[in-house]
């Protein structure tokens, strides 16, 4: 279903409140901003106020500023399936939550990651979920994400989730569902954080105006919960946080992170495991690491005993983590309770384990290897929506698709296939090109184990659907995201959205091996880009448009010193006017060595080593070239 809009400057609603109270005539009984009865949640008035006051002309215009702030950020995801950068889309009204709802919210999230943890534990461990059969053994050993070299692996203080997310989404009634869990290496803070420092710099009246909890304070908890499950306490931890590179999709968010949490961004190749023990490569030689917050897959971590073609891991990772000389977070192997199928199973284990229900339920969930639940999907089919089992929670799930066929592929492998309750999600104001839109969201909250509990940011990532879905607001699918803002009832505000001050210790120490070598020739190909670009000015400014060739002594060496180097082979004969030509050839993307290619190199370093980069050098080494001709007036800039 199509989204309905609402005007701004419609005469006959006088305020933002107005507008959004209309949107109640698309039928929905509930959504963000009004309640069942069509009243105004009484912690919106005051956002509502704001963005009244400033009006349609003066949102946009600040809107804007916030997209370029981004882009010159170089906040970004990249679209693996179609090979290109997505610009981070943040839209400016954020999702607004009261502080009772939050800590209801806080309670029950705390709770499911305690409950995972240790299912975690025991599957990892003595097994007594598969002894008792309170899990199905196919469930868990048919699972690719159970990795079974880590079996019997020690985690220290039993913290196999140091961190975790979730993605919740309310019903329109009002009741909150968990949709998906993600514990092997959730992502999405980084960019909430971002969201949050854009957007408290482009509306920070609301900050002073409104009481909204704080993000600094999570990130400060971050570090020292991390710095407690060192292997060597009593020394400053050496933490480093481990990407896939910078091709990955959230490769921006990994960056961020590093550079706010104060850990070294490093790559497989720039750690070494020595007599038991993880080292990172540096300039110094070989410094001892304690803990490593990976975002990359549980089974790519070591291609020498899980994913052996893998090149993004560690060769003897497991030989270190069994020796206990390093910790990872999350474990591997965490990625195994991300199972959609196992939402079937925890109401009760939560009574098994806790004694007491799930104070926040999942979607409801039928697995196909039990005879009733998979009687129940073939008979129910148009009305759920099916899963693959094993599939990371990201996939894109059937819904619509033919149903006969649907049917004798789950027939043909039951226990490969799990169904959910198609939920229609509550919807939140959206504002596009000047007006209102009613969008389902689903929002990931994020949670880090503190002590014997989790504490939960105070506030998250809202993704925003294009459609009517319970799966339309995935990261890896169109879509924007949200600022997320939580009450605080009864506390003086303060602005809201800097991070605590977060003390940065870095030394020559942290610089590895590969960062230098890219920190060196970022530093080529800038002389490069610079020698490039003065000479082809010099030429372009001799010329005109009537002069054709130039015979003059001065240019000549110029054109011979570029056909030297292979960037510059015409030799006049085609007839082309020279101008033309050396542009043609400078903003050719196949030449290797013309301005754009330099300058296409210089911006890949510097990705490579964007945690070692000012966000001032990124602005300018990140600026892009329009168009496949380049202009005499950029060159001659």
């Amino acid at each position: 279903m199509a989204a309905t809009d609402v005007s701004l400057s419609d005469p006959t609603s006088p305020s933002l409140l107005g507008y959004q109270l209309r949107l109640g005539s698309r039928g929905m009984p509930f959504d963000e901003m009004a309640g069942p009865d069509g009243s105004v949640r009484p912690h919106w008035r005051e956002v509502a106020g704001f963005f009244t006051r400033l009006g349609p002309e003066e949102i946009t215009r600040r809107w804007n500023q916030a997209r370029k702030i981004l882009h010159d950020n170089g906040a970004a995801y990249n679209v693996q399936s179609q090979g290109v950068l997505r610009p981070w889309e943040l839209n400016p009204i954020p999702l607004c939550l009261a502080a009772a709802e939050w800590k209801a919210i806080s309670r029950a999230v705390g709770q499911r990651a305690r409950l995972l943890n240790w299912i975690l534990d025991d599957l990892y461990g003595d097994q007594t979920l598969l002894a008792n059969r309170l899990l199905p053994p196919a469930l868990v050993l048919g699972n690719a994400s159970y990795l079974r070299p880590c079996r019997g692996h020690p985690v220290r203080d039993g913290v196999r989730l140091a961190l975790y997310a979730a993605d919740v989404a309310r019903a329109p009634n009002g009741s909150w569902w968990i949709v998906s869990d993600r514990t092997q290496s959730p992502s999405g803070m980084g960019y909430t954080l971002e969201n949050r420092m854009v957007l408290s710099r482009v509306f920070s009246g609301i900050f002073r105006e409104t009481r909204i909890a704080r993000l600094g304070g999570f990130f400060e908890r971050v570090r020292t919960a991390l710095a407690a499950l060192s292997p060597r306490p009593g020394l400053e931890p050496n933490a480093v946080l481990l990407t896939p590179g910078s091709l990955n999709e959230t490769y921006f968010e990994q960056a961020y992170l590093a550079r706010h949490l104060g850990c070294s961004l490093v790559q497989g190749q720039d750690l070494a495991v020595r007599d038991g023990r993880v080292f990172i490569k540096t300039l110094e030689g070989l410094r001892q690491v304690d803990i490593i917050l990976r975002r990359v897959d549980d089974d790519y971590c070591d291609p020498l005993e899980l994913r052996d073609d893998s090149l993004l891991g560690v060769p003897g990772l497991l030989n270190a983590v069994r020796a206990g000389t390093v910790t990872l977070a999350n474990s591997l192997g965490s990625g195994l309770v991300q199972c959609a199928a196992l939402n079937a199973f925890l109401p009760g284990l939560c009574r098994k384990v806790f004694g007491e229900e799930l104070l926040m339920p999942s979607v409801a969930t039928w697995w196909c290897g039990e005879d009733a639940a998979l009687r129940y999907v073939v008979e129910n089919l148009h009305g759920l929506v099916i899963k693959d089992v094993f599939d990371y929670p990201g996939s894109r799930p059937d819904r619509g698709a033919n149903t006969e066929e649907l049917r004798k592929a789950i027939l043909a492998r039951p226990p490969y296939f799990a169904a959910q309750e198609f939920v229609r999600l509550s919807q939140c104001p959206d504002f596009v090109d000047g007006r209102l839109e009613a969008r389902s969201i689903v929002l990931r909250v994020f949670a880090v184990r503190v002590g014997e509990d989790y504490e939960l940011m105070p506030g998250g990532l809202t993704r925003v659907a294009e459609e009517e879905s319970s799966y339309g607001a995935l990261m890896l699918q169109a879509g924007g995201s949200k600022d997320t803002w939580v009450n605080i009832e009864g506390e003086s505000s303060t602005h809201g959205g800097a991070p605590l001050p977060i003390e940065l210790q870095r030394s020559h120490l942290d610089l590895t091996s590969r960062v230098a070598d890219n920190l060196f020739w970022l530093g080529r190909y800038a002389d490069r880009a610079e020698f490039t670009a003065r000479i082809v000015r010099c030429v372009l400014e001799d010329c005109s448009e009537e002069s054709g060739w130039v015979e003059q002594a001065d240019v000549m060496p110029l054109l011979a010193t570029l056909r030297h180097f292979g960037q510059f082979s015409d030799d006049g004969r085609s007839g082309e006017p020279l101008d033309q030509s050396l542009s043609r050839q400078m903003a050719d993307r196949s030449n290797f060595g013309s301005l754009v290619s330099v300058l296409q190199n210089l911006r890949g370093l510097a990705a490579a080593a964007r945690d070692q980069i000012s966000n001032d050098a990124w602005r300018i080494l990140n600026t892009p070239l329009r168009g496949h001709r380049l202009s005499r007036q950029f060159v001659c800039k």
